[in-house]
This record gives C-alpha cells, sequence and structure tokens, in this order.
C-alpha cells in the first residue's frame, strides 16, 4: 500500500518552492508485523506557508506528521527540515530537535491532566531553552498572552485542564504549541470535536498566530470545508503497489 502525496494550491497554479522548511524524498514506512508499506514520493514546504493536508480516514494522515515530528523513524528515504535531516537523528536528538522547533496539536490534545491550562502552556519553553530565549515577555506574562490571544478567558487560566470544555482544551493545546515561535506546526484533526461556528472560529486564530510567528503549518483533517483557511492544500490518495 503506498501513500501517495500530491501538493496543489488553492490559488491555482503549482506551489512555489524556494526556501523550503520541510521536505520529504522517497519515503518509506511500514508498521510492524504488517503487510502494507507507505510511500511518499516527495513533498516540500517551504518557510511560512499554511497548508492542509486532507483524506479519508486511515489513509495516513496521522502516521505522516508522525514521521513529520520524528515520533517514528522511516525505513527508507529522508525527511529534511530547516536544512537538517531530522530522519537520521538518533532518538534523543530527534527529541531535542522537535522540542526547539516544532509545536505540535494533537487530536486528544495531550493535555498533562494535573497541571491548570497556564502551567500546561508553559511546558514547552520550559523544556526547550531555544524556545524560552525566543519569547518577547518574561516566560510566565509570555504565557498568558498566549492564552489571552487564542481565547481563553482568565478565569479558566488556572483551572485544572479537565475541568475546561473540549474547545477550551483545544485552545491551551494551540497555546502551548505556538508559544516561543517554533518554525514548524503540526495539526493532527484538532478540530474533529466542534461544531462548524467553533471549528471556523479556532482556525482563524491559529493561522492568526501563527501567522504573527513566522511558523509554517501543516493542519490535518478529514473535512474538506475547512480548506479555504489554507493558502495550499496536499491531498492523499492510496494505492497497492505489485510485490509490496
Amino acid at each position: 500500500m503506498g501513500l501517495h502525496v500530491t501538493l496543489r494550491s488553492n490559488r491555482g497554479g503549482p506551489m512555489p518552492l524556494p526556501e523550503p522548511v520541510l521536505q520529504l524524498q522517497d519515503l518509506y514506512f511500514g508498521w510492524p508485523g504488517g503487510s502494507d508499506r507507505w510511500h511518499v514520493p516527495e513533498l516540500s514546504i517551504k518557510r511560512g506557508e499554511h497548508c492542509f493536508l486532507h483524506g479519508p480516514s486511515g489513509c495516513g494522515k496521522s502516521t505522516l506528521l508522525a514521521l513529520l515530528a520524528g515520533m517514528i523513524k522511516p525505513q527508507a528515504g529522508s525527511v529534511t527540515m530547516l536544512g537538517s535531516q531530522v530522519s537520521s537523528f538518533a532518538g534523543r536528538r530527534r527529541d531535542r530537535f522537535r522540542a526547539d522547533h516544532m509545536g505540535i496539536i494533537f487530536q486528544q490534545f495531550n493535555l498533562v491532566p494535573y497541571l491548570n491550562a497556564l502551567e500546561n502552556v508553559l511546558l514547552t519553553c520550559r523544556f526547550s531553552r531555544l524556545r524560552r530565549e525566543k519569547l518577547a515577555l518574561p516566560l510566565h506574562a509570555a504565557g498568558c498572552d498566549a492564552l489571552r490571544a487564542l481565547g481563553l478567558p482568565e478565569n479558566r487560566w488556572r483551572a485544572p485542564v479537565g475541568a475546561l470544555s473540549v474547545g477550551q482544551q483545544q485552545r491551551v493545546a494551540a497555546a502551548r504549541a505556538l508559544l516561543g515561535g517554533p518554525e514548524i506546526i503540526l495539526a493532527d484533526e484538532p478540530t474533529s470535536a466542534l461544531d462548524a461556528h467553533n471549528r471556523d472560529r479556532f482556525v482563524e486564530v491559529l493561522i492568526q498566530q501563527a501567522r504573527d510567528h513566522q511558523s509554517t503549518v501543516l493542519f490535518v483533517s478529514h473535512d474538506r470545508d475547512l480548506s479555504g483557511h489554507f493558502s495550499h492544500s496536499l491531498e492523499i490518495g492510496q494505492w497497492r503497489e505489485a510485490g509490496v
């Protein structure tokens, strides 16, 4: 089974590719014990682009993000980010690169349950001195600023994350990902639990915040209605290759 990625611009015409921040080349991956194998022939996204990646459930979107985030390694091919071939890094070095240069919004948010909203947001910069040094404000003030920008009411900043609504948890996860201005934002179906109005509002705020930080965004969703918020779209299709 191959994972085929086709890049198309929402503005029409080919997508310009100077100064890529993210590149995949002839990437292969298969889960242990499985008979299917994913293949991404080529993918390149330039610095500052906001891209929408869509495809049906089960087509490999989350697997692709895990490969980009360095949570799993390809069996062949390369993942290059910010000029570094991160797919060749050892595990600890991949973890450090992710902490310093990526903000990730997981589908289930992955908030730490025993920390409040603000403490969850501050975690990224506590783990990364590089991102902490990029802040224009002291860490605590910067975290408050991030929650304010994402629209979380101030009276919820110190609430346990388990006491927050799904929409509020989503804003905490986004603020955590954006704090410290990481070069790359990866978002895995973060709006799947929201109604249409709150979904669209969240994406608008996320894109504006990413623009303010000059971050590249790769946003994964099966919901094609969201593509209009992004300047470019990525389409995933599947096919079976003989002998794979």
